[in-house]
């Protein structure tokens, strides 16, 4: 059954990676990997679900890249630059000829209806990357609650640079020229933000030794 079901998904990803979603059929994907259609269902695949798989996988390659980047920038890097170099590949995916496959993407997994597994393993890709950058920020606490607020804040800015390319707001701003640097400033604010709140609540409990300072938690 798993061979069939990885038949069925690279099927998916060679008609995926050649034509657009809507000029696919489950018809046309049963037939690229030699099964009939209601094998397909059989396995309790979806067309939706299968595209959001495909792009699982382009998501986790860009986060493994990233993560290799930034940890060979080292301990000498300020927390921007290594949230930079760790989202870099994540944003480099929506340039170039798969931008306008990447947004669909990237509302499907959020704003979609699907169901399939393949959208749980998406938020699940996510989760694991806000991680990474509330582990930059907060590296003996990256559980801290306020580490994770700014982690997906971040996560959200990332996604509406790289969303407005395929929209009218981004029309006459390709990310590949303006959206590197909004990213690069937005992920400066954040992190600033968070450092200055992190400041202020340690001298706040160093100037009050005996009254209780509210934690981040």
């Amino acid at each position: 059954m798993d061979d069939t079901r990885d038949a069925v998904l690279n099927a998916a990803r060679r008609l995926f990676f050649k034509r657009r979603y809507d000029d696919v059929t489950v018809q046309h994907i049963a037939d690229e990997a030699q099964v009939a259609v209601g094998t397909v269902f059989y396995h309790g695949l979806s067309k939706a679900g299968l595209f959001l798989g495909v792009h699982n996988g382009l998501l986790e390659q860009a986060i493994d890249e990233g993560e290799q980047a930034s940890r060979r920038l080292g301990s000498s890097a300020s927390p921007s630059e290594l949230i930079e170099a760790l989202v870099r590949p994540v944003a480099q995916l929506h340039v170039g000829p798969r931008a306008a496959s990447m947004a669909r993407y990237q509302r499907d997994l959020l704003f979609g209806d699907c169901t399939d597994a393949f959208r749980r393993e998406g938020f699940d890709l996510v989760r694991r990357l806000e991680s990474l950058i509330a582990s930059i920020l907060a590296p003996d606490d990256p559980e801290d609650s306020s580490a994770r607020l700014a982690a997906r804040t971040i996560f959200a800015a990332l996604q509406f640079d790289t969303a407005l390319p395929a929209s009218d707001l981004g029309a006459s701003e390709p990310f590949a020229r303006s959206g590197a640097e909004s990213l690069r400033r937005k992920i400066d604010m954040v992190v600033e933000g968070f450092l200055s709140l992190t400041a202020g609540a340690s001298a706040a409990r160093a100037e009050s030794p005996g009254v209780s300072v509210p934690t981040r938690r």
